[in-house]
């Protein structure tokens, strides 16, 4: 797929998942808003701290698709609002803002999260309150499994960790590399991504020279390049 057409799918994308969304819920909210009064869509991200860069393009395609639709007059009438709250990729600053954004402002939906471990301590508010939410950008394969699916809140559109492992393993398998160097940030989504990825590694007969593992925000890899080279990976 080329980058325009992506980029257009995902703006796409956002968009029907908010109106999907809307269609759900304004039928049952309508008597508690004005006819004319915004719809109001929750979007926690981090858009300061370490994972900022996943974070304020998140928030660029979400505003891309917040626009998109007003400009076609919205739904049924009435526009989209995006509430925003910065998590800084921080575990307690994403619970409160989870807080902030279902109990107080009682937003109809909430997009959020580009780190799987600030996501999941979050994920209780909204299965809880039954609200909503759709995760764009954290993969953690967890998140979407911690409740049954015929009962959770909880979605997403992001391919989760363990289908994107899988598919690494294979690739690494069918060019011959047999010893990899695993270098992976030390965070929740880190956590949960090694996991999956030894795992996906062990089904095809690897396994990894080594184990890297480094800070959110570091400004350079090179010497935990040095120690896989020296490690003897492929």
């Amino acid at each position: 797929m080329k980058k325009l057409d992506l980029i257009q799918f995902v703006r796409r994308g956002a968009a029907f998942a908010l109106l999907a969304g809307a269609g759900l819920t304004l039928s049952v909210s309508a008597q508690a808003q004005t006819p004319l009064e915004p719809v109001r869509v929750g979007l926690i991200l981090p858009l300061t701290g370490g994972s900022s860069d996943m974070g304020n393009s998140a928030r660029i395609g979400a505003q891309i698709a917040i626009d998109e639709v007003n400009e076609v007059g919205g739904f049924l009438g009435r526009r989209f609002g995006l509430i925003i709250r910065d998590d800084k990729a921080n575990p307690d600053a994403g619970l409160a803002a989870a807080n902030d954004l279902v109990l107080k402002e009682k937003v109809l939906a909430t997009l959020g999260f580009c780190n799987t471990g600030v996501a999941a301590k979050a994920l209780e508010v909204f299965q809880k309150n039954q609200h909503v939410l759709i995760i764009p950008c954290a993969t953690g394969t967890a998140l979407t499994a911690r409740y049954a699916a015929r009962d959770s809140f909880i979605f997403r559109t992001s391919a989760r960790d363990s289908l994107q492992t899988e598919f690494l393993a294979a690739e690494l398998e069918k060019r011959g590399l047999r010893k990899p160097a695993l270098i992976i940030d030390k965070s929740g989504s880190g956590d949960a991504g090694l996991v999956d990825l030894e795992a996906a590694l062990a089904n095809h007969q690897l396994k990894a020279a080594v184990v890297i593992r480094f800070a959110v925000g570091a400004k350079s890899l090179v010497d935990e390049i040095k120690q896989a080279k020296a490690a003897g990976a492929d």
